[in-house]
């Protein structure tokens, strides 16, 4: 670790110098995120008690090539604690210069025909937030334990031409890639993604966006060595002012592999799994303290899959990992609530509620309750401490079980 960090500062320190000459607006860029966690339950006769720490490290280099193209790299190195080399002495830089992934190298090229944009090579894509598509480095996630998911994204990224539209108000992305992580021996064994997303502002309040993508898998050992094409369709209406926020987003399957009645793989045919995502929160700035109240519900059905980052909880994003992955029918109700003292003006605190089920080819499986409580720390703009706990009740699990994290995020 300290020395992948020593590599990173002499880029961050020299490449600007000796490129300077050569190239134009050298920018460096770069995140650490190290989350410790824990976790004691017992399922099905299986006794976990788990404590690991997941380490990722990202650092970016931009640049200028010519008038109207800019370049962009960024290298991962992301792992386990304790999960490689001797006990004794660790690893040698070699090892750690061998770990080092190139997850985003890319050219954009701006002002074709005056108003198009087009970025073109290994880059992350979509938001954060979406539970539908989304290939990138997700946040606050640590990884719980080696006999589950384990949480955290290896920031996947793709390998992919993005060509945008953007004006005051509308802003269209075509892309086509295929994902950049996967150690396939054939590059037609590669996922593929394909896809359309259209957002149009109304307002300074409210926008409407639409999507369209078909995601192939060639030959995917999910599905038995087939070759499917997973097709998902949708829309989101989200209105935010100072103080409400409310979105409301439904997404749709075409060639859905989890049907049951799927003899032949068509495009816009077999039309089965649904999500409905809404959520809304108000915030209320009182003397004493800003509280902000939270309700989220999620509802799929007829085994909806999709590949986005919704993750929710401590404990069951840990057990499950990303929650429409595997045409899950799942109902999520999440009411939570944000406050910020005063007087502790760094803090921010948040208390969750979370209610869980799943429903899989009609056996209903009911999770649990959990509660959390999460507090971050912003030590300055670049800094942040955070930490959670959180409890469970009435779950699938034979004791209450619980589970904690701490963590750090340095941007630089």
């Amino acid at each position: 670790m300290k020395k992948l960090l020593a590599v990173s500062l002499a880029f961050a320190l020299f490449v600007p110098a000796f490129a300077g000459g050569i190239l134009d607006n050298v920018t460096t860029k770069g995140e650490i995120q190290t989350i410790g966690s824990l976790l004691r339950a017992e399922y099905q006769n299986v006794d976990v008690n788990s404590r690991t720490v997941s380490n990722r490290v990202l650092f970016g280099l931009g640049f200028d090539l010519v008038d109207d193209v800019k370049a962009d790299v960024t290298f991962l190195n992301v792992g386990y604690w304790g999960s490689e080399g001797a006990p004794s002495n660790g690893q040698s830089l070699d090892d750690y210069l061998n770990k080092i992934r190139v997850v985003e190298a890319n050219v954009t090229v701006d002002n074709i025909f005056g108003v198009l944009t087009a970025k073109i090579g290994r880059q992350f894509y979509g938001d954060e937030n979406s539970p539908v598509v989304y290939y990138g480095p997700t946040h606050y996630k640590g990884g719980i334990s080696d006999n589950f998911s384990t949480g955290v994204r290896d920031s996947e990224s793709a390998d992919a031409v993005v060509v945008t539209y953007a004006s005051d108000s509308f802003t269209a992305n075509a892309v086509y890639g295929k994902l950049a992580q996967q150690s396939q021996p054939n590059v037609n064994d590669a996922n593929s993604v394909l896809g359309l997303d259209a957002k149009y502002n109304v307002n300074d309040s409210l926008s409407l966006q639409a999507y369209l993508y078909n995601i192939a898998y060639p030959n995917s050992p999910l599905f038995g060595g087939e070759s499917v094409n997973i097709g998902l369709y949708g829309g989101k209406a989200a209105y935010a002012d100072d103080a409400l926020l409310v979105s409301v987003e439904v997404a749709k399957n075409y060639n859905n592999p989890y049907s049951n009645q799927r003899p032949e793989n068509r495009p816009f045919f077999y039309n089965e799994g649904w999500m409905v995502k809404a959520d809304a929160s108000f915030k209320l700035a009182l003397e004493q303290a800003d509280i902000t109240p939270r309700l989220t519900y999620v509802h799929s059905e007829q085994n909806f899959i999709a590949v986005g980052n919704y993750l929710p909880g401590i404990m069951t994003s840990g057990f499950n990992g990303q929650a429409f992955s595997d045409g899950r029918n799942m109902r999520v109700v999440n009411a939570g609530v944000d406050f910020k003292l005063p007087a502790l003006e760094k803090f921010n605190f948040a208390l969750e509620y979370f209610a869980v089920s799943y429903r899989k080819e009609d056996n209903p499986l009911w999770i649990g309750n959990e509660f959390d409580l999460l507090v971050k720390y912003a030590l300055n703009e670049y800094v942040e401490l955070h930490t959670g706990i959180a409890y469970g009740t009435n779950t699938i699990f034979k004791e209450n079980p619980y589970a904690g994290q701490l963590g750090l995020i340095v941007k630089f």
